[in-house]
Protein backbone atom coordinates (compact mmCIF):
# COMPACT_ATOMS: atom_id res chain seq x y z
CA UNK A 1 0.00 0.00 0.00
CA UNK A 2 2.93 2.31 -0.78
CA UNK A 3 0.62 4.29 -3.07
CA UNK A 4 -1.41 5.36 -0.05
CA UNK A 5 1.53 6.36 2.12
CA UNK A 6 2.50 9.19 -0.26
CA UNK A 7 -0.97 10.10 -1.52
CA UNK A 8 -2.35 13.61 -1.49
CA UNK A 9 -5.58 13.52 0.53
CA UNK A 10 -8.67 15.69 0.40
CA UNK A 11 -11.58 15.29 2.83
CA UNK A 12 -15.03 16.39 1.70
CA UNK A 13 -18.32 16.59 3.60
CA UNK A 14 -20.96 14.67 1.60
CA UNK A 15 -24.42 13.40 2.54
CA UNK A 16 -23.81 13.77 6.26
CA UNK A 17 -20.55 11.83 6.09
CA UNK A 18 -16.94 12.19 5.05
CA UNK A 19 -15.54 11.33 1.64
CA UNK A 20 -11.78 10.90 1.76
CA UNK A 21 -10.29 11.31 -1.73
CA UNK A 22 -6.70 10.20 -2.20
CA UNK A 23 -4.57 10.42 -5.31
CA UNK A 24 -2.88 7.51 -7.02
CA UNK A 25 -0.47 7.80 -9.93
CA UNK A 26 -2.22 5.67 -12.52
CA UNK A 27 -5.37 3.78 -13.46
CA UNK A 28 -3.81 0.39 -12.66
CA UNK A 29 -3.20 1.44 -9.03
CA UNK A 30 -6.73 2.79 -8.75
CA UNK A 31 -8.23 -0.43 -10.13
CA UNK A 32 -6.10 -2.63 -7.85
CA UNK A 33 -7.05 -0.65 -4.75
CA UNK A 34 -10.74 -0.64 -5.68
CA UNK A 35 -10.80 -4.39 -6.35
CA UNK A 36 -8.60 -5.68 -3.53
CA UNK A 37 -8.25 -3.24 -0.66
CA UNK A 38 -10.80 -0.44 -0.68
CA UNK A 39 -13.61 -2.08 1.32
CA UNK A 40 -11.21 -3.37 3.99
CA UNK A 41 -9.63 0.07 4.31
CA UNK A 42 -13.04 1.74 4.58
CA UNK A 43 -14.12 -0.74 7.25
CA UNK A 44 -10.96 -0.15 9.26
CA UNK A 45 -11.30 3.64 9.09
CA UNK A 46 -15.00 3.42 9.99
CA UNK A 47 -14.19 1.32 13.08
CA UNK A 48 -11.31 3.57 14.16
CA UNK A 49 -13.30 6.76 13.70
CA UNK A 50 -16.55 5.40 15.12
CA UNK A 51 -18.36 6.74 12.06
CA UNK A 52 -19.92 4.47 9.46
CA UNK A 53 -20.32 7.34 6.99
CA UNK A 54 -16.71 7.38 5.83
CA UNK A 55 -16.08 6.65 2.17
CA UNK A 56 -12.68 6.32 0.49
CA UNK A 57 -12.32 7.38 -3.13
CA UNK A 58 -9.14 6.80 -5.14
CA UNK A 59 -8.55 9.43 -7.83
CA UNK A 60 -5.92 9.30 -10.58
CA UNK A 61 -3.62 12.33 -10.32
CA UNK A 62 -3.53 14.76 -13.22
CA UNK A 63 -0.62 14.20 -15.60
CA UNK A 64 1.01 17.54 -14.85
CA UNK A 65 0.86 16.83 -11.10
CA UNK A 66 2.90 13.65 -11.47
CA UNK A 67 6.64 13.80 -11.32
CA UNK A 68 8.22 12.26 -14.42
CA UNK A 69 10.15 9.12 -13.54
CA UNK A 70 13.30 8.40 -15.53
CA UNK A 71 14.10 4.68 -15.63
CA UNK A 72 15.80 3.62 -18.84
CA UNK A 73 19.45 4.51 -19.53
CA UNK A 74 18.50 6.35 -22.73
CA UNK A 75 15.92 8.41 -20.79
CA UNK A 76 18.53 9.15 -18.13
CA UNK A 77 20.98 10.32 -20.81
CA UNK A 78 18.41 12.62 -22.41
CA UNK A 79 17.41 13.99 -19.00
CA UNK A 80 21.05 14.62 -18.11
CA UNK A 81 21.65 16.43 -21.42
CA UNK A 82 18.54 18.58 -20.93
CA UNK A 83 19.67 19.65 -17.47
CA UNK A 84 23.36 20.15 -18.35
CA UNK A 85 24.30 21.87 -21.63
CA UNK A 86 27.93 20.84 -21.07
CA UNK A 87 26.95 17.17 -21.21
CA UNK A 88 25.01 17.78 -24.43
CA UNK A 89 28.08 19.46 -25.97
CA UNK A 90 30.30 16.59 -24.79
CA UNK A 91 28.00 13.99 -26.35
CA UNK A 92 27.94 15.96 -29.62
CA UNK A 93 31.74 16.41 -29.61
CA UNK A 94 32.26 12.66 -29.17
CA UNK A 95 29.61 11.86 -31.78
CA UNK A 96 27.74 9.55 -29.41
CA UNK A 97 24.38 8.16 -30.51
CA UNK A 98 21.91 8.23 -27.61
CA UNK A 99 18.96 5.97 -28.34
Amino acid sequence: MFALSNAAIEIREENGGKNICFQVTNVAQKKWIEERALRDLEGTIQKLSGCNKVILTPVVAETEEQEKKVYMPSEQAVDLMEKNPEVKEFVAALGLDIK
